[in-house]
């Protein structure tokens, strides 16, 4: 992808921090991030390792601290366009709608060891 296809880089994320897994054959990229996916064993969400926070690179490389319930949450407008190269939602209001998915707040919220 082209830098100039990213509409908000000061709002998009890059990288963040992810999860070690304890059984590394369950997956094939560890590395991976989808706030979509909170599978048991093999979540690719960000991890809040630090002080519950989740250290964030944006596609500007400046880096930002967050909570990860929120980054997770399928409701959040405003985090769901920060996954996204477009800036936009993807939930039907802004942009055009995909997939919905659920998220544990109580997992979400859960420190990562």
């Amino acid at each position: 992808m082209k830098d100039t296809d990213v509409r908000k880089p000061s709002e998009m994320i890059m990288l963040a921090d992810v999860k070690g897994q304890q059984n590394a054959s369950l997956i094939s990229f560890d590395a991976n991030l989808d706030p979509t996916d909170n599978s048991s064993g093999h979540s690719q969400w960000p991890s809040n390792r630090h002080n519950f926070q989740v250290d964030i690179l944006h596609a500007d490389t400046h880096v930002d601290p967050a909570k990860r319930p929120p980054m997770v949450d399928p409701s959040n407008t405003l985090w769901r366009g920060r996954w996204n190269n477009d800036g936009r939602a993807h939930d039907g209001r802004d942009g055009n709608a995909v997939a919905g998915w659920t998220a544990d707040p109580v997992a979400a919220a859960a420190l990562d060891q």
